[in-house]
């Protein structure tokens, strides 16, 4: 604990161990639809990677806290809007609605994980090019505020879908196309930009019977312990090493 007095106005401020923490807390924004707010059960529950991710990075004491910002059955076009609210912190009376135990950090976040496409594949069957600018411009605007250090783009998830030869021509190689942008958009922009495949180290098609049923709860979304996976995934391909040079630049 520490006091602080202010002789003139005989005023006492005092300062906890715990609001010192909360100040030097590093924000990260967990930004998508519903796999990023941990969609399951047919939406009657959430479990978003954000609670495992936040785990995972506190494990050496750290003070690091992944917000969740999902907002289910969006569309890359609509992302493209909300970003700018949710990285203003001027959300709507919608996006408080669509956004479950949302909150805002006291510091400006640092750090922004992006998952988004699922709805515009499938329900929404957005053409492969318009997913691709939808992208570009969530990536710019991320890249373009100083205190964002990071942005880490994702693949567009896997799902049951690819395993059913049916969908190969209209889905999957528009999935490959998009998936395709992101992983050359971070080589191109690797300053700030990081790419992680979730489609592939998390793939339906190479699961066992086993393993799907662990990890997805319907064709397109995840049981708790398949978030948890992501995280994972998250953690150990780009955000373990990012954390010194989070903390030496924070």
């Amino acid at each position: 604990m520490f006091q602080t007095t202010n002789d003139s106005l005989k005023i006492t401020t005092t300062t906890t161990d715990n609001d010192h923490a909360v100040n030097n807390e590093i924000p990260i924004l967990a930004f998508g639809a519903s796999i990023t707010a941990g969609y399951h059960s047919e939406g009657r529950k959430f479990h978003p990677y954000s609670i495992h991710l936040t785990e995972l990075l506190n494990n050496s004491n750290n003070n690091i806290k992944v917000y969740e910002y999902g907002y289910s059955g969006e569309t890359t076009g609509q992302m493209v809007e909300r970003i700018k609210r949710c990285l203003q912190k001027q959300l709507t009376e919608e996006d408080k609605y669509g956004i479950n135990n949302w909150e805002f950090p006291n510091n400006e976040f640092k750090v922004v994980i992006i998952i988004g496409g699922t709805n515009d594949l499938g329900k929404y069957q957005t053409s492969k090019e318009t997913i691709v600018e939808n992208l570009q411009n969530i990536y710019n605007y991320c890249k373009s505020k100083l205190n964002i250090l990071y942005v880490i783009a994702c693949s567009i998830p896997s799902t049951t879908f690819e395993h059913l030869e049916r969908f190969e021509n209209s889905y999957l190689k528009k999935k490959i196309f998009v998936n395709n942008f992101i992983e050359n958009y971070c080589k191109e922009n690797n300053e700030k930009m990081r790419f992680v495949d979730i489609c592939n180290l998390l793939s339906y098609k190479d699961c066992d019977e086993l393993e799907r049923k662990m990890y997805w709860d319907d064709c397109l979304h995840f049981t708790p312990k398949g978030y948890d996976k992501i995280a994972e995934i998250l953690y150990e391909t780009s955000l373990r090493d990012l954390m010194s040079k989070l903390q030496n630049k924070y």
